[in-house]
Formats: structure tokens, C-alpha cells, sequence
């Protein structure tokens, strides 16, 4: 996990331009991802984000110079839900089944409950991720890495 880096664009339109990722991410990420694309994304997440957000490059470490593979960041909640943030994250076809992505989720999760300020609270009491119905590969993923299903949200999409 890194911040990421103009350079990363090129990894990171290849690996994001797939139907298979764009399926079950929002309306914001783009489809097809082309490098203008992530060229665009990497000045978002490096210019200082609002308060309290955090996006980073997942890295494949064992490339020369860590090829950004993948990505995941934090949205706090606001006003009286800003005590909790939603985790969101994606990773390339190449690396699925191989279980780096429950890693880098508890990695990223005691990182975020142990940090010790935030911008508008001292720590936060909750995590949580908002997973698309029928993907159940991101499911288990999150069961994994010590998160809990808590419940379906009917109708919101």
C-alpha cells in the first residue's frame, strides 16, 4: 500500500479497465478506464483530499518499481456519523483468489482504527463497506478480513 504516483497510470488503466471490476463499482469509477482516466483519479487522491479521506495505491511489490495493481481508501462519515468510514476498494483480475486482498483490508483497518487523529475526531468506532448485490467474492472477502455482515440495503441502488 502507497500513495500514489503520476507514473501509475498506465498499470492502473490496465488493470481497472475491465467489465469485470466496473460491474461492481459506483457510477464514478470509469468505464473503460483509460489512462486519461487514471490520470485524473491520481491528481484527486494526491491533491489533498477532503478531510479525513484516504486513498492508496495496492502495489504488486514484487515488480521493479511496485506496479500499482489495485486501489482502496477511506470516506469518513459526516455530522453525526463521522465517528464511522466506509472502506472502499478494488483490485486487479490478475491478483483474485490469491487472499492479498483480505491482507491489505486488516492492514488498512488497524491502520485506520489506530491512527491516532483525524481531522474532526480523535479515533474511529466503525468501519464498514457497501458491497454490491451478488458480489459475493467482495463478501467473503470482507468476512476474511474480521468485518461482519450486518444487512441488505433494499432498493438503494
Amino acid at each position: 500500500i502507497r500513495i500514489y504516483h503520476p507514473l501509475d497510470a498506465l498499470s492502473i488503466s490496465h488493470h481497472a479497465n475491465d467489465p469485470a471490476i466496473a460491474r461492481y463499482m459506483t457510477d464514478a469509477f470509469p468505464s473503460p478506464y483509460t489512462v486519461a482516466s487514471a490520470e485524473s483519479w491520481i491528481k484527486v487522491a494526491t491533491a489533498g483530499e477532503p478531510e479525513g479521506y484516504m486513498h492508496f495505491a495496492l502495489i504488486d511489490a514484487r515488480a521493479d518499481m511496485g506496479i500499482a495493481v489495485g486501489g482502496i481508501g477511506l470516506k469518513p462519515g459526516v455530522d453525526v456519523q463521522r465517528f464511522g468510514a466506509e472502506v472502499g476498494y478494488w483490485l486487479g483480475r490478475a491478483y483474485w483468489g490469491s487472499g492479498a486482498m483480505v491482507e491489505i483490508l486488516k492492514a488498512f483497518t488497524t491502520y485506520a482504527f489506530t491512527r491516532s487523529t483525524w481531522p474532526t475526531i480523535s479515533r474511529f468506532n466503525r468501519l464498514y463497506a457497501l458491497v454490491f448485490n451478488g458480489h459475493t467474492a467482495s463478501e467473503k472477502t470482507l468476512q476474511r478480513a474480521g468485518f461482519s455482515f450486518e444487512g441488505s440495503m433494499r432498493g438503494a441502488i
